[in-house]
């Protein structure tokens, strides 16, 4: 059997979804004969890379529009693409319109993988609509990580006969501390203070994810505490203005794996204060949980409402609102026993 993937981006690509699509391919590659995966590259350049039964083909991006790629190299590798399953990880626009003037043959199986409506775009997706609506009509089958997916989209309702609800997962097997990985959080300790207790944030630096407004809460809170903000994007420098006048918070824009797990593993608190339905789920609430650490999240109507159980594995909070915020950082700042029960 022959599968291609057909994904945005791809490792080390840091993103969710990318982590996913990663997760994925390793997971099933030893029970295909071929597996190929289609993604975008983030410069003009083409590039392939084979090990084993696995292809990843990079396609150069000719350029960007309302944060969607688009590539004559990806129309051109689906014109001699003879694989038996295609799984297409939506949204995924551009990849789904050359998917589709390439033409996918009516004996090839479609699968679809709904991480997310789209959101941001919606005067672009008024006319996309229509099309998008022929690609789930096709497939043969669809899968959402939580019912609430299905309940809050604008779309999946109509095909709900189809949907498959499988959970994301993540390999706790590594976030196991060997030398490294305790040697870098030792590090991590002794830059911070052995006293202080660290809340921590990992994502990209975009609008829907509310980074100002945890900034904003933080700021509120006196005590030997500390706010890292792990990620890059075009809110970098605005959050970084907006937090100049605390040095208690700390930008690191770009981590590693191993990296990334030791500020998890140094930290008291994870925080995911997103504001839109753009966050579908959040995957790195399940890295902050395997590491031990209570989640503050927001109650924003996606697949998100699944992951952090209020007063079990962490606290929710409205989104957009920075005294509940600041409140819930408080509590869990200055609450060890609380903290740790969670």
């Amino acid at each position: 059997m022959k599968i291609t993937q057909i994904g945005k981006y791809y490792p080390p690509y840091k993103g969710g979804i990318e982590n996913h699509l990663f997760s994925l391919v390793n997971n099933i590659k030893n029970e295909v004969e071929e597996l190929t995966v289609e993604v975008f590259n983030d410069s003009f350049f083409s590039s392939k890379e084979v090990e084993g039964n696995v292809t990843i083909k990079r396609n150069g991006k000719l350029f960007e529009v309302f944060s969607t790629p688009f590539s004559l190299s990806m129309f051109f590798s689906f014109l001699g693409d003879d694989s038996d399953i295609y799984h297409i990880h939506m949204p995924n626009p551009s990849a789904h319109l050359l998917m589709k003037m390439a033409g996918l043959p009516k004996d090839k199986k479609l699968v679809i993988s709904h991480h997310s409506d789209i959101v941001a775009q919606k005067f672009v997706y008024k006319f996309y609509k229509p099309l998008m609506k022929k690609i789930y009509q096709r497939a043969d089958a669809i899968i959402a990580a939580t019912p609430y997916h299905v309940q809050y989209s604008d779309i999946l309702p109509e095909f709900e006969e189809k949907v498959k609800i499988i959970p994301y997962g993540i390999n706790i097997d590594s976030f196991e501390k060997d030398k490294e990985l305790l040697d870098r959080i030792k590090r991590i300790k002794e830059f911070l203070g052995e006293n202080s207790k660290n809340a921590v944030f990992v994502g990209r630096l975009v609008y829907y994810k509310g980074v100002s407004f945890l900034v904003d809460a933080f700021k509120q809170i006196d005590g030997d505490y500390n706010l890292i903000i792990v990620g890059n994007g075009p809110y970098y420098s605005t959050l970084k203005a907006q937090s100049m006048e605390d040095k208690r918070i700390i930008f690191i824009p770009e981590a590693d794996d191993v990296q990334l797990k030791a500020i998890l593993n140094s930290s008291d608190i994870f925080v995911l204060p997103s504001i839109e339905t753009s966050e579908a789920f959040g995957i790195v609430q399940l890295e902050a949980m395997a590491c031990s650490i209570p989640v503050i999240s927001t109650n924003v109507d996606s697949g998100m409402k699944e992951v952090n159980i209020d007063k079990k594995t962490g606290i929710k909070v409205p989104p957009k609102d920075v005294d509940h915020l600041k409140d819930a950082l408080k509590n869990l700042f200055e609450n060890d026993e609380y903290r740790n029960q969670l």
